[in-house]
């Protein structure tokens, strides 16, 4: 051979010519031949002839190398860094039927093969598709082969980044989610800081509105007047939270929920403290009854009139005065489940002082007739009708003795 293992060219041994010696054919022909053949296994700078094996570069490199514009060209490291090649240079189709066009084209679909596409719109449908050069059409998923959600392509401009699985063409940089979508959780989540849901205010109406899915779970309700509170829409089962209802600088006024709220005991108002400025608290919790049809089941949760052990309620009534009745709109919508009267002391007297109470139940003097005290209750009112003596107590020694009514005051206590 002509070349040595480092590429060095030799003539054959014997073909050196000698001076006033007479060159022989065959020594010459031999070099001739030799010498073609090295020149043919040459590399061709016209680029006539192909290499016809590896080419090692020595550490040296490849030089000014233009741009590759088909397939089976080389790369230069400008195209690279780029990443050009792999991006779509034509993008058509519909949202939901994609057609991508490379330069150079794609030979066919190859597992793991990476590409990328400009968006012209936001997908759709969970099953979009795309066609690369014409080689059919592929669905597009994200990872594990998960259907996408309308919008994961976020529309004109969102660059694509997929990679062929073999199967389908996945999307590696679909859209954030934005505070608009749902997040469906399939297995139990663990969250390690709270989950916070803030307070929506309702729009202020005589019937007021509520989209269950247009606010966040917990709602304030502030009265201007006294107002009802229509079926809401959009219910979701299983979805709970707080009703907050909250008198303005006024005060006084109520709010008439709908059928739809069920309440315990069978209550069928919103017993509200109607104090200016003063708040009452429900929790409620969206359920299907036995028809499928979707009810607000509300429990009272607290109110600033009001003590919590039980819901109960105290009227001062003022000063006990003989031959009057004495009432007290409850707002229950019913029947309270009890209903106490006490009377209070206010000045000191039979061993009692100011602040002591007696409990005052419904009774008669069958020898006067005339110290009876009647208890009543409806479905709005609570009463006392007090008769023409004053009252007989017992007192702190266990004597019975009457009482000094303008020492003493009403005291009505309603329990939900």
């Amino acid at each position: 051979m002509p070349r040595n293992g480092s590429g060095i060219y030799g003539p054959p041994a014997g073909t050196a010519a000698v001076p006033n010696t007479t060159i022989e054919s065959a020594d010459y022909n031999s070099v001739v031949a030799d010498i073609s053949q090295a020149l043919t296994d040459s590399i061709n700078v016209d680029g006539t002839a192909p290499f016809q094996g590896n080419q090692s570069m020595g550490d040296n490199k490849l030089i000014n190398l233009g741009a590759g514009a088909a397939a089976a060209d080389s790369v230069n490291l400008g195209q690279a860094q780029a990443g050009v090649i792999a991006h779509a240079t034509a993008t058509g189709g519909t949202a939901d039927a994609i057609t991508a066009a490379f330069s150079p084209a794609f030979a066919a679909y190859t597992a793991k093969m990476r590409f990328r596409f400009t968006a012209g719109f936001a997908n759709v449908v969970v099953n979009p598709t795309i066609n690369v050069d014409g080689l059919g059409t592929r669905t597009i998923k994200k990872l594990n082969g998960a259907a996408l959600e309308p919008g994961d392509i976020a529309g004109a401009g969102h660059v694509c980044d997929c990679v062929y699985d073999g199967t389908d063409v996945l999307l590696l940089n679909f859209a954030p989610m934005t505070g608009a979508e749902a997040n469906v959780f399939t297995e139990k989540q663990t969250f390690t800081r709270p989950i916070v849901s803030p307070v929506s205010t309702l729009a202020d109406a005589a019937t007021i509105d509520w989209d269950m899915s247009a606010t966040s779970a917990n709602v304030r309700i502030v009265l201007s007047a006294s107002r009802s509170l229509g079926a809401p829409t959009n219910m979701n089962t299983g979805q709970s939270g707080l009703i907050v209802v909250q008198q303005d600088g006024t005060g006084g006024w109520s709010l008439t929920p709908n059928a739809i709220f069920k309440q315990s005991g069978g209550q069928v108002v919103f017993d509200l403290d109607s104090t200016a400025n003063s708040k009452t608290v429900y929790n409620y919790q969206i359920i299907e009854d036995h028809s499928a049809a979707k009810v607000a089941l509300v429990k009272h949760l607290w109110s600033e009139g009001k003590n919590s052990i039980g819901f109960w309620k105290e009227y001062d009534k003022g000063t006990f005065v003989l031959s009057t009745q004495t009432a007290q709109a409850h707002g229950l919508g019913r029947r309270p489940s009890l209903f106490e009267v006490w009377l209070e002391n206010v000045v000191a007297e039979l061993s009692f002082t100011p602040g002591d109470r007696v409990r005052l139940v419904s009774a008669s003097d069958s020898d006067t007739g005339g110290r009876s005290v009647t208890q009543g209750v409806n479905t709005t009112t609570v009463f006392i009708n007090a008769g023409e003596l004053n009252p007989t107590l017992v007192n702190s020694s266990g004597n019975a003795a009457i009482i000094t009514t303008n020492r003493w005051k009403v005291i009505f206590v309603v329990y939900e």
